[in-house]
C-alpha cells in the first residue's frame, strides 16, 4: 500500500439515529487522520438524528431501506456502491451490518472487511444467529470486539479463530468532560422543573427494551418513603417511548420522571445528576457508562449491564442485581454515602481518562485498517 494513498472506509450501520454506536462512528469519521483516511457511512434502514452532523462535517452518507425478510436487492445494491465507490475497507457494526454488507464486499471485491461487535444480545439466545456469525467470520478479515468477554465469548460459543480477533475498547472524547458546565448548573436545574431539595437520577440510553428502563421506574416505589425528592432524567429516545411514558403515568410518576428524548448537551445535564444509571438486560461498553465516569457522576450498574467489567464494586461504582429493589438499594446508598461514592466517581473518570479516551480508539482502527491492507 502506498503511502500517499488516500484509504476509502465505509461504515456500516442500520442507521444514525442517536444512539452510542452511532455515535462512535461519528467520532470515527470526524476525527479521523484525513491525511490518509477518507470515511463514509453507509445506512442499510434508514438515516437518523445524526445524518446531518455528517453532513455538516462534509462525511458523504449513504442511506438504503432495508425490505423486512432477506432483502436481496439491497446487496445488489451494495454492490454497486462498493464498486462505484472504490471503497478499499468495509467496516460493519454488529452483525445485521455484516450479514449484507459482507456479501456485497466479497462480491464487488473489496479489498477488506472487518466486523466491531458491539454487543451480543441479538445472538445469546439464538442458535441460527451463533451460526450465522461463525459463517461470516470465515470471510471477515478482522472481527473485533470492544471489551475481552466478547471477545472470549467469540472464540468459545461461536468458534471464531483467535487470530481473527481483536478487542478496542470504546472511547470518548474526554475534552467535553472536563467541567466548565457546572456554571450553569441552577440554570440548567431550573429549566428541568428540578427543586434545590432534589436529588438527580440520570439514564442515557435509547428508548429500547433491552435498556430496561422499566426496572428503574420499578424501582422508585422502594425509595419513596426514604428520598421522596427524587428527579429522574431519562435521556434518549427510541421505539419504546409510548410504552415508557405509559408507565410512568400509571404510576403517577409524571412530576417525577421526565422523558427529556434525544439531547446534544450530555456534558451539561451529567452536571446535575446525582447518580448515574444503567440497568440494560444486556451491554457491551456504552458509550454513556464512559461519559458518566468522565463526567464524574458516581455510578450505579446492574450486573447485566456491566459485561465489560467496567465497574468494580465499591471501587469505581455501585453494582447490583437485576431486580427493583436492589436497585434502588444501590441508588439509597449513593445518595446516603456522598463522601464515599464522590471516592469512587473518581476513580472511575482517572480510568477513563486513562484507558478509554477517543483518540486511543481512533489509533487503534487506523493501525487495524493500515496492518490488514498492507
Amino acid at each position: 500500500m502506498q503511502d500517499d494513498k488516500i484509504i476509502k472506509v465505509a461504515h456500516i450501520t442500520l442507521s444514525m439515529a442517536t444512539g452510542g454506536i452511532e455515535k462512535l462512528i461519528l467520532n470515527l469519521c470526524r476525527r479521523t487522520n484525513y491525511k490518509k483516511f477518507s470515511p463514509a457511512v453507509v445506512c442499510l434502514d434508514y438515516g437518523g438524528e445524526l445524518v446531518a452532523s455528517l453532513h455538516h462535517n462534509n462525511i458523504p452518507c449513504f442511506i438504503f431501506k432495508r425490505r423486512a425478510g432477506f432483502d436481496w436487492r439491497l446487496i445488489l445494491c451494495l454492490v454497486r456502491l462498493f464498486r462505484d465507490e472504490q471503497f478499499d475497507i468495509i467496516h460493519s457494526h454488529n452483525q445485521a451490518s455484516l450479514f449484507y454488507a459482507g456479501i456485497a464486499a466479497k462480491i464487488a471485491r473489496c479489498p477488506v472487511l472487518l466486523v466491531t461487535e458491539h454487543s451480543r444480545h441479538h445472538i445469546e439466545l439464538k442458535f441460527l444467529r451463533r451460526v450465522e456469525k461463525r459463517v461470516l467470520s470465515l470471510f471477515t478479515n478482522k472481527w473485533v470486539t470492544v471489551n475481552d468477554e466478547l471477545a472470549h465469548l467469540s472464540k468459545k460459543r461461536e468458534g471464531i479463530a483467535s487470530n481473527k480477533i481483536k478487542v478496542v475498547p470504546n472511547g470518548i472524547d474526554i475534552v467535553q468532560f472536563k467541567g466548565g458546565a457546572e456554571s450553569r448548573r441552577d440554570e440548567l436545574r431550573s429549566a428541568y422543573g428540578i427543586m434545590p431539595s432534589e436529588k438527580v437520577l440520570i439514564m442515557v440510553a435509547r428508548l429500547n427494551y433491552i435498556k430496561n428502563h422499566s426496572m428503574l421506574i420499578d424501582s422508585l416505589k422502594f425509595l419513596e418513603r426514604s428520598h421522596g425528592s427524587l428527579k429522574v432524567l431519562l435521556v434518549g429516545d427510541g421505539e419504546c417511548r409510548e410504552e415508557i411514558s405509559q408507565k410512568i403515568c400509571n404510576n403517577g410518576l409524571e412530576h417525577n420522571v421526565l422523558l427529556l428524548g434525544t439531547q446534544d448537551n450530555i456534558p451539561e445535564i451529567l452536571s446535575i445528576s446525582d447518580v448515574f444509571v444503567l440497568c440494560s438486560l444486556s451491554e457491551g461498553l456504552p458509550l454513556s457508562l464512559l461519559e458518566a465516569s468522565a463526567a464524574g457522576v458516581p455510578i450505579v450498574i446492574a450486573d447485566t449491564a456491566n459485561r465489560a467489567g467496567f465497574i468494580s464494586h465499591k471501587k469505581n461504582g455501585i453494582i447490583v442485581e437485576n431486580t427493583p429493589e436492589d436497585l434502588a438499594n444501590g441508588i439509597r446508598y449513593c445518595l446516603d454515602n456522598e463522601s464515599d461514592v464522590n471516592r469512587m466517581a473518581r476513580v472511575a473518570r482517572e480510568q477513563v481518562v486513562h484507558d478509554f479516551s477517543l483518540r486511543s480508539t481512533i489509533a487503534c482502527y487506523e493501525d487495524i485498517y493500515q496492518e490488514l491492507l498492507d
